[in-house]
């Protein structure tokens, strides 16, 4: 008996279907109301001296899907944390406004969209 085309084709989508399902895997939104993350510390509008590291403390309730934290400032290069409370050093910040993000962040790195942003300033030396 010839085998049939389409049976591999049947095969392999049972076998990724799962995958898919897995919410660790596919970035979606997690509307569980479990998860959360906030900027702790400096406030929103803070204006920083010139010259001194940024530290950046933060706090998360990592829910169901969430399994990291990504730390932004402005345009830089952003870190991924896997402590649900902690902080990190931006060094070499120069003066002017920057937008300081948290996100969640997925176990395949994905957003989750949920996420604090704070503004903040480095003063000019």
């Amino acid at each position: 008996m010839a085998s049939r085309p389409f049976s591999g084709a049947v095969a392999l989508l049972l076998t990724l279907l799962p995958l898919a399902a897995d919410s660790g895997v596919i970035g979606t939104a997690d509307t569980s109301g479990e998860s959360s993350v906030r900027i702790v510390s400096p406030s929103d509008n803070a204006t920083l001296p010139h010259g001194q590291p940024i530290n950046i403390e933060y706090e998360a309730s990592l829910g169901f899907k969430a399994r990291h934290i990504q730390l932004q400032l402005g345009e830089r290069e952003s870190v991924v944390l896997d402590e649900p409370e902690g902080s990190h050093s931006f060094r070499d910040v120069e003066p002017g406004e920057y937008a300081v993000r948290a996100a969640l962040l997925n176990r395949a790195y994905a957003e989750l969209g949920i996420d604090h942003t704070i503004t903040i300033t480095v003063e000019k030396p």
